[in-house]
């Protein structure tokens, strides 16, 4: 993982904190892709949490999309 961040926006005022600790750097999982022609959807979920075991809570991503392909 390159640019972790998180953002906490309020009326008052916008906070971002770089390099949250103990986030793991990698990620894996099965990835799903339909599509015809030239798009595609695409999904992902991670077996992975976000942070290192017992240093944060425990969450697994899944994200979901629209793929174009130009060639």
């Amino acid at each position: 993982m390159l640019g972790n961040h998180t953002k906490l926006v309020t009326p008052a005022t916008k906070i971002k904190v770089y390099r949250t600790a103990n986030v793991l750097p990698y990620r894996y999982g099965p990835t799903l892709r339909i599509g015809f022609n030239k798009i595609s959807f695409v999904a992902f979920y991670s077996l992975t949490g976000i942070f290192e075991s017992g240093k944060g809570v425990e969450l697994n991503t899944f994200s979901i999309g629209i793929s174009w392909l130009r060639f």
